[in-house]
């Protein structure tokens, strides 16, 4: 179940961090879209869904099994996601109150050119 705030951690294949990804959206299946990952056979499955929920303290493995590669640097990844967790959150609050502002006006001069329309 996607929640608040949702990440992909992608497996890393040389000695470079693994990629974490996110997303406006809280959906995991967004973001795996958007990257153009394969979702397919979890035995060689190279990304692992992940949440980290206010107050950002614990990171959550949304996945029936941790894979083995994100449980050997689970600390490592689990500082990197609450850490960025804890950059986005305001800032996503901040993109929320100004979308929200933005589509009330949207929705205002749409209805006010819709009535002149049907006058």
């Amino acid at each position: 179940m996607c929640e608040y705030k949702s990440f992909l951690v992608v497996r890393s294949l040389d000695d470079t961090p693994h990629r974490i990804l996110f997303y406006e959206e809280n959906s995991h299946e967004v973001i795996i879209s958007r990257a153009g990952l394969s979702d397919g056979d979890l035995h060689v499955q190279h990304f692992a869904r992940v949440e980290c929920r206010p107050p950002f303290k614990d990171v959550f493995v949304d996945e029936r099994e941790v894979p083995s590669w994100y449980h050997e640097s689970r600390p490592e990844i689990d500082a990197r996601v609450i850490e960025l967790a804890l950059i986005i959150d305001p800032l996503y609050a901040d993109y929320e109150a100004k979308r929200a502002t933005l589509y009330a006006d949207y929705d205002a001069k749409r209805a006010t050119l819709y009535a002149d329309y049907e006058a």
